[in-house]
């Protein structure tokens, strides 16, 4: 489905808004007395900028709040809008613990709040507060071209700057074929691209060595069944944790 990128600005600069990586805004818009959900995909640090902000993708849905920020970009500026902040799928995990990889595994949309986690984990190296070693494995339906693909351009982007583009694995399911596609293997781009489906054996490689998996968290999103298959798949897998894996599941 089409997700659209909205930006939210607080009334007031010195808001004591703030945020976790992984958290959603509830949303209530003019044309409804309920709420929309939707993820935010930006890190805390976009509030301490000049100009204070949180971005949303929102999904183009039969939702009123959702149709309602689909609405033509003039109708919507300088909207006024009440947001709550909720969830408890963030990182880092609470309670705190030692950890050295994290791996993110994305399914379609459940992108989203990953999104805003590998943004953050940027965001502190940058700073100098963290240094932490990222595997990114993200499965989504083929697209025609590359800018299609939800977020597909940021995480690249943001893994290169974190001096880890080997470690983003992109795993295209049958859909609309692309000509300007390469097949399986290194894209243009620096990403390694498949054209098939997510297997066990490539969350196991992201894990990494057997003896370091203690040492591993493991955030997991995306549709009920792949999340549930997957979560299952790290938690039963040799030396990890079961309490450093995460999971979010989306429809």
């Amino acid at each position: 489905m089409f997700s659209r990128g909205v930006i939210l600005a607080p009334v007031e600069k010195n808001s004591d808004l703030k945020f976790l990586p992984g958290q959603w805004l509830d949303t209530y818009t003019p044309i409804s007395p309920k709420a929309g959900g939707f993820t935010i995909t930006s890190a805390p640090s976009s509030l301490s900028q000049p100009n204070p902000y949180i971005e949303l993708a929102i999904q183009r849905t039969s939702n009123p709040p959702a149709k309602y920020l689909h609405l033509p970009q003039p109708q919507l500026l300088n909207t006024l809008l009440q947001i709550r902040v909720g969830g408890s799928f963030t990182y880092p995990p609470t309670p705190p613990r030692n950890f050295k990889r994290v791996v993110f595994v994305a399914g379609g949309v459940g992108v989203n709040p990953l999104m805003s986690m590998l943004s953050h984990i940027k965001t502190l190296k940058e700073s100098g507060e963290g240094d932490v070693e990222v595997r990114f494995l993200y499965s989504v339906k083929e697209q025609r071209r590359w800018d299609e693909i939800l977020f597909f351009e940021r995480i690249k982007s943001t893994m290169a700057e974190l001096g880890m583009r080997g470690g983003f694995k992109l795993f295209l399911t049958p859909g609309k074929v692309g000509s300007d596609q390469s097949s399986d293997g290194s894209n243009p781009d620096g990403v390694d691209v498949a054209r098939r489906r997510l297997t066990h054996g490539d969350l196991h490689e992201a894990l990494g060595p057997v003896a370091e998996r203690k040492e591993v968290l493991c955030y997991v999103c995306g549709v009920p069944r792949m999340t549930d298959e997957y979560v299952k798949v790290a938690k039963e897998a040799e030396g990890m944790m079961k309490q450093n894996v995460f999971c979010e599941s989306w429809w």
